[in-house]
């Protein structure tokens, strides 16, 4: 069995200077966009009944976004600048998401269509950076990581300091509700809330290098993998061995952005060569590679509404592309990633049966035993190094 991609929906964001998206756990496979003009949803308009758009395949899929302001404008009638955005993972809060705005995040109920709260991490702090896992959690210019309780997020209720300056990034592990890790230049620090303001574990992920990217597994709190722009590799970390990574998947091309699969024994990267490539883990081998004809960066997720914790196929994907050229609009693409028939990929497997038998298996963590899926446009991944 192979897996084969379907674009669904490809809208262009006239007007919008895009600054982040988030599709993980939006209500209804809601995608919040933020920009310099405020907030966006993209909000998925099924276009017919099962089995009535039939036939459509790559021109449309049956479904399309309609994408709509929000909010544009504060109480002063000045222009939203918002940066990074997240959902709120809890059930009990769909329809929540944080914003980073300035100095504060802006909490948004996407069901009342009101702000909700406002978290300042104090100090008249540049923030860059918030994830939504049990904690609220925001990273700063100056280094500061604040956690805010989402019950009453007026201020936080832990500030963890770092001593590197510049833009942090931070997530919050899904596994462990006491677990969060942040990026600080090529480094990444592993947190537990409960234990004080020293760092449970620091990893050396990209010295030389900016760290592009951070992810945590769905499947196991001990593991993590990060990514430079600068850089033509992913590594695969575990918090109790810091000191090396566990694994390096050699790429063919700088790599902005990875994270896992829904299932957790994969990675989904976003490549300088305008591609996302879908990675096993195990065996190193490309599943399928996604053209997206200007580069992703950062602005990539999988499109899990609230309370869907299916790790099977099919999965969505969304990316919002980089203006090129003349262009100054940003273009919002979504895939269906399913499985093909057997029979349309008996080609590509044997073409790659031997390219398969070579995989090096990863032990504990990784999931050794899932079917090896193998797509048409093989590109990507020279090796895999384990240490």
């Amino acid at each position: 069995m192979a897996l084969e991609r379907t674009c669904v929906v490809e809208e262009g964001l006239a007007g919008l200077e895009v600054r982040d998206m988030s599709a993980h756990m939006g209500p209804q496979g809601t995608i919040a966009i933020t920009s310099r003009q405020g907030l966006w949803f993209a909000v998925d308009d099924q276009l017919g009944r099962d089995g009535e758009e039939e036939g459509r395949g790559d021109e449309g899929g049956g479904r399309s976004r309609r994408v709509e302001p929000v909010v544009q404008k504060d109480a002063a009638g000045k222009w939203l600048d918002l940066g990074s955005v997240c959902w709120c993972p809890d059930a009990a809060r769909a329809g929540w998401l944080a914003a980073v705005k300035q100095r504060s995040v802006m909490l948004w109920d996407a069901g009342l269509g009101a702000a909700c709260g406002s978290s300042e991490a104090g100090g008249g702090r540049s923030l860059t950076d918030v994830d939504w896992g049990p904690m609220l959690v925001a990273g700063s210019m100056d280094g500061m990581i604040s956690v805010f309780d989402p019950r009453d997020v007026g201020s936080p209720v832990v500030s963890l300091l770092t001593k590197t300056i510049g833009h942090t990034q931070v997530r919050c592990c899904r596994r462990n509700s006491n677990l969060l890790a942040s990026a600080h230049a090529g480094n990444v620090l592993v947190w537990d809330v409960r234990a004080g303001k020293r760092p449970l574990a620091t990893m050396m992920a990209h010295v030389s290098n900016k760290v592009g990217k951070i992810d945590w597994s769905p499947c196991n709190a001990e593991e993590l993998v990060t990514c430079s722009p600068t850089e033509s590799e992913v590594k695969l970390w575990r918090v109790s061995q810091p000191q090396q990574e566990h694994a390096t998947l050699k790429m063919c091309s700088h790599v902005s952005s990875a994270m896992f699969s829904p299932s957790g024994d994969m990675l989904l990267t976003a490549h300088a060569d305008c591609r996302l490539r879908l990675t096993a883990i195990s065996t190193s081998s490309t599943l399928l590679t996604i053209p997206t004809a200007t580069v992703v960066e950062r602005r990539v997720d999988w499109v899990c509404p609230v309370g869907d914790a299916s790790v099977l196929l099919p999965w969505r994907v969304a990316a919002i592309t980089s203006p090129v050229g003349g262009s100054r609009v940003n273009v919002l693409k979504e895939w269906v990633l399913s499985s093909q028939p057997e029979h349309a990929a008996e080609t590509a497997e044997r073409a790659n049966s031997s390219a398969d038998s070579e995989g090096e298996e990863v032990e504990d963590g990784y999931n050794t035993t899932h079917r090896l899926l193998q797509a048409e446009d093989l590109l990507g991944v020279d090796s895999i190094h384990i240490t």
